[in-house]
């Protein structure tokens, strides 16, 4: 998939108007611990390789309201806390 993304950000930097700002992620809900905060370290790794040849994907967008801390420190510039603001959608 990460080879998809670069490809992606690299057919994308080729239009004038558009550019790569950043990537955004939501993992999978799995149990391990170590397993999820994988897919934050990946999606910061992939975020500064593409930053290399897509200038200037800077930004990671990944961290909700239940797992917003695990992501900063993974790297995360930006996080989507909505349900801690505003409750639960569901109710």
């Amino acid at each position: 998939m990460t080879a998809e993304v670069e490809t992606a950000a690299s057919i994308i930097n080729l239009y004038e108007n558009l550019k790569v700002r950043g990537l955004m992620i939501i993992p999978p809900q799995v149990k391990d611990i170590k397993e999820y905060t994988s897919f934050f370290e990946k999606a910061k790794k992939l975020q500064e390789k593409i930053e290399k040849r897509v200038k200037p994907c800077k930004n990671l967008s990944m961290g909700m309201s239940n797992d917003y801390e695990t992501a900063v420190k993974s790297g995360a510039t930006h996080i989507r806390i909505g349900t801690s603001f505003f409750g639960d959608r569901r109710k």
